[in-house]
């Protein structure tokens, strides 16, 4: 098994519409207002997070 890169950067984690928790497949620069929203990199972002939870 392999354990979790733990990071505390907020490139790849960012806010939709200021709510909504969005995981970036592109991380940008921090200090980078736009996003790129790709929603496959989200969904396995999401995938991912699952499967290193069970």
């Amino acid at each position: 098994a392999i354990k979790p890169f733990l990071s505390n950067s907020t490139a790849v984690k960012r806010y939709y519409d200021g709510r909504y928790l969005w995981l970036e497949e592109y991380p940008l620069d921090r200090n980078d207002s736009r996003s790129l929203y790709v929603l496959n990199g989200c969904l396995y972002s999401l995938l991912g997070l699952i499967d290193v939870h069970t």
